[in-house]
């Protein structure tokens, strides 16, 4: 019982680093991607117990896969920009034909929106191409939709929750800035591992 209390203590302290290191990390904007790869690549460890030093862990993975990560994260802004502008065009417009559209690019951002939940966490496990991890990706959500399915809910559920209103947005603030980020990649990284073993 004594063990269990304190691995749990050790796992949460341990989050509660991860998310601190996380945002210190992505405060440029633009190093968010590294950000959440050096996230992943010690969560992936931590969840299977087998992480080493975190803090050191986390600025090798940072450093490391600097390049391809932020490249992917620019890649990702830049979809999301073009999204919301076709979003915003096509809210202006009550025709059936754009209604349709909208549809369809709600869709397409649900699709790119499960493509991130892997990409990163893919950068952070394999060694690749840009062109691969994308390709990939995109295939773990069709090959694996009910998990792809999972990974959206637990990243975008709590974000929204988090911009409901007020009072959510500033306590959902705090939430993310002590643990929130770190425990989501913590509860994700548990699926993405079962995900990822069966490709090794």
């Amino acid at each position: 019982m004594l063990n269990k209390a304190l691995n749990f203590m050790t796992k949460a302290s341990n989050i509660v680093i991860l998310n601190l290191l996380w945002v210190l990390c992505s405060i440029p904007i633009f190093t968010i991607g590294a950000s959440t790869t050096a996230l992943y690549t010690v969560m992936l460890k931590l969840v299977k117990d087998e992480e080493g030093y975190i803090a050191k862990d986390f600025f090798e993975a940072f450093k490391g896969n600097f390049k391809q990560s932020t490249i992917l994260w620019l890649i990702a802004l830049a979809v999301a920009f073009v999204l919301f502008l076709d979003f915003r065009f096509f809210g202006t417009s009550n025709m059936v034909v754009i209604k349709m559209l909208q549809y369809i690019v709600t869709v397409i951002t649900l699709i790119i929106a499960m493509i991130l939940g892997y990409i990163f966490p893919m950068v952070a496990k394999f060694e690749n191409t840009l062109q691969n991890y994308i390709k990939n990706s995109f295939y773990l959500v069709i090959i694996k939709l009910p998990t792809s399915i999972i990974l959206l809910i637990f990243n975008v559920a709590p974000l929204i929750l988090t911009l409901w209103n007020i009072y959510t947005i500033v306590t959902g603030g705090l939430v993310y800035l002590v643990f929130g980020v770190a425990l989501v990649a913590f509860i994700n990284a548990h699926f993405l591992n079962k995900v990822f073993d069966t490709l090794s």
